[in-house]
């Protein structure tokens, strides 16, 4: 059975758009009823002392995590409310960049047909993936999916790339990586995937060259 071309964009259209509302309604149900936690809070907080000129390597009361969060959410900290709207809607946005990046990888992998059980486990998750997408922006979980699904974006784009081009790319992507790590200890196994993925290469020069820039 042949499906056409604007019936695929129609429901591509539709799901996307279901999606974005079940995330901006349970948006709205968390900021008009749940109060920030403390590590909500604390995001914020660090993230005005940012902007006031401090620069924290830790998260206060977390002194294994990097305040990866506070310094995204610095530049807007001086005029977001001291509310739930202002405790998550960073993260927020954080999480839709984080499904943009994942429907780009499925794209990527799946270049002649529609990966459509991918899409739909992207977009339309379980309820506590929605949750601490939408509801409870956490410390760490906004953080490790965006810039988790960025290392693997770069990743499968490096071994198109030749000479200077994927030795940056490689260097790049090992910066993330090293970030996310810093941001959630959780992305050990993921990073080291990643990183035998980047390293490996396809021959033993590109093995060296990528190696060169990852590690560092």
């Amino acid at each position: 059975m042949n499906i056409r071309p604007g019936t695929v964009r129609g429901s591509l259209l539709g799901l996307i758009t279901l999606a974005l509302l079940v995330r901006l309604v349970f948006f709205g149900v968390s900021v008009t009823h749940l109060q920030p936690s403390s590590d909500e809070s604390i995001t914020v907080l660090q993230a005005r002392e940012i902007l006031h000129g401090k620069f924290p390597l830790l998260f206060m009361s977390q002194p294994y995590l990097f305040p990866l969060e506070s310094y995204l959410a610095a530049p807007f900290a001086g005029f977001l409310p001291p509310t739930a709207f202002g405790a998550r809607v960073i993260p927020f946005v954080l999480n839709l960049l984080a499904i943009v990046i994942a429907l780009r990888l499925l794209t990527r992998v799946f270049r002649h047909r529609v990966p459509w059980a991918g899409l739909l486990l992207v977009l339309v998750p379980s309820s506590y993936v929605l949750i601490l997408q939408a509801a409870y922006g956490l410390p760490g979980y906004s953080s490790l999916p965006l810039f988790g699904g960025l290392c693997v974006l770069w990743a499968v784009g490096q071994r198109a790339l030749n000479g200077w081009r994927a030795w940056a790319m490689a260097a790049a992507t090992g910066f993330v990586g090293g970030l996310v790590f810093t941001s959630h200890m959780l992305a050990l196994p993921f990073v080291v995937a990643v990183g035998m993925f980047v390293c490996l290469g396809t021959n033993r020069h590109s093995a060296l060259r990528n190696t060169a820039g990852f590690i560092p």
